[in-house]
């Protein structure tokens, strides 16, 4: 026998409904957001900042158009050596604090990695998660921004020295603690 009546069905139906609804909205933010992933890998060489950015195109479609923001705070940062990617054009609007990488003989084709966006800041940029552009058909997508911190080339070594000096200390510790 059946033991719910046809208003209980059509409740848990509108129920099973609202929830497959839920996170199908929830699924595709979580989709939209993982297409186009841009790294910003960046160093301090004296008094400026160098970066590095790499797009990395997850979607599947073409992408033409990949921008970035970052906080414009007084005094407005200096930007200077951009370094562009063959087919490519790297514009930065150091007034509205926005990065834009965009297509110019090339594109960023769907399932590629395209690295060697350079340019040089006087300050860190305070750059938004949120990566906005444009497919080939004029639709928008959300990525992400992720930036990295490499060290500077001197400082692996300090580690390294740091690591083997602990150790060390450790060994000779086990050495004393072990004779009587």
């Amino acid at each position: 026998m059946n033991q719910y009546s046809p208003s209980k069905w059509a409740r848990l139906s509108k129920v099973v409904g609202v929830v497959a609804g839920i996170s199908a909205l929830l699924f595709t933010a979580t989709a939209s957001q993982a297409q186009v992933l841009v790294t910003g890998f960046y160093n301090q060489v004296g008094a400026n900042f160098l970066y590095n950015f790499q797009v990395e195109n997850q979607s599947g479609l073409d992408v033409s158009i990949v921008g970035l923001l970052y906080t414009v705070n007084a005094p407005v940062p200096v930007i200077s050596d951009i370094t562009q990617v063959p087919g490519f054009t790297l514009n930065v609007d150091d007034v509205t604090g926005s990065i834009v990488f965009a297509e110019d003989t090339s594109f960023f084709a769907a399932g590629t990695t395209v690295s060697g966006f350079r340019l040089t800041s006087d300050q860190l940029l305070d750059i938004n998660p949120v990566v906005d552009g444009l497919n080939f058909d004029s639709t928008p997508f959300v990525g992400s921004f992720t930036a990295v911190a490499v060290p500077e080339a001197g400082t692996l070594p300090l580690i390294l020295l740091a690591g083997s000096a602990l150790l060390g200390t450790v060994i000779v510790r086990r050495r004393n603690v072990a004779r009587p």
